[in-house]
């Protein structure tokens, strides 16, 4: 788990409007990959990465759309199942990003599902402020914590006893010792839903909006052989004299994996700030997100 690095200033899930361990894959390059295998369309189905039971005769490959070794399972009679494998750069320096959001599930060993969690959670982060909710994500019961810190949500028969857990940006600000959470979360093999990780450039000298039109067009995004769908917002008509702040998203949600770069600074507020946040947003739906 990448722990934080430089402190940043409140984040939160409205800031985008303005601007599992895997198995190691087989076929990181595509290089080895079977002759002829099929480009991935699927966008995901029903149930869990993790909850895969026995592979298929069916060739492995890579994910055109976002670069993934991908692999097909059996999970049942009529159903089939695609895992894409998230795989970590172990030459990444540490602290080079911080974890920005995270949710995942678990299972507690007692039926106060909610409560269990509850006093685990609060070794690492204040959960105080508590609030009650409708169901959230699929499950019938959740609650808010940290007023906007986060939720847990549970219940539900399709749900299977899990618990959901989800911090955005203030809550990830409010963990102190990410190592001991990541620890924590290695022990009780949790199932990672979503995580984002950022990157922040204070003085926008290294990265910025030019830097990332730059890697872009020159296929700095590239992971699969294809350039990445993009999409702008903000105050793009105004360059580099923009004093609003301008975002360039990168990929698609709908995937599961998507990066935005944007004038940080100039979204909170400041129409000088050389500010510039890289976020990359990657969903568990039908992908192995490994603790690393």
């Amino acid at each position: 788990m990448a722990s934080r690095g430089n402190k940043s200033s409140k984040f939160d899930e409205g800031a985008h409007a303005g601007a599992g361990r895997a198995a190691e894959p087989p076929h990181r390059d595509g290089g080895g990959a079977t002759e002829g295998a099929p480009r991935l369309v699927t966008t995901g189905g029903k149930g869990e990465a993790q909850r895969t039971e026995r592979p298929c005769h069916t060739p492995k490959g890579i994910d055109e759309d976002t670069g993934e070794p991908f692999e097909v399972f059996a999970a049942g009679p009529r159903h089939v199942k695609v895992v894409r494998h998230l795989t970590p750069d172990a030459a990444a320096m540490p602290h080079t990003a911080h974890v920005d959001a995270l949710a995942f599930t678990v299972v507690p060993p007692n039926a106060e599902a909610m409560r269990w969690l509850v006093r685990e959670m609060q070794a690492y982060l204040p959960i105080d402020d508590l609030k009650a909710g409708k169901g959230r994500f699929g499950f019938k019961q959740s609650i808010q914590f940290g007023n906007g810190a986060g939720l847990i949500a549970w219940g539900g028969k399709s749900q299977r006893d899990r618990v959901l857990f989800s911090i955005l940006g203030k809550g990830c600000s409010l963990v102190q010792d990410w190592p001991a959470v990541a620890d924590w979360m290695r022990s009780h093999r949790v199932a990672f839903k979503r995580v984002d990780l950022a990157h922040d450039d204070f003085s926008g000298e290294a990265v910025n909006i030019a830097w990332a039109v730059q890697q872009y067009e020159s296929k700095g995004f590239n992971a699969g052989g294809r350039k990445p769908k993009h999409g702008t917002r903000g105050d793009w008509l105004s360059g580099e004299a923009s004093t609003g702040g301008r975002t360039l998203d990168i990929g698609s949600r709908t995937s599961g994996k998507c990066c935005r770069v944007y004038e940080k600074g100039k979204q909170l507020g400041d129409p000088t700030s050389r500010w510039t946040r890289v976020e990359v947003e990657w969903h568990g739906k039908d992908r192995l997100i490994p603790l690393e």
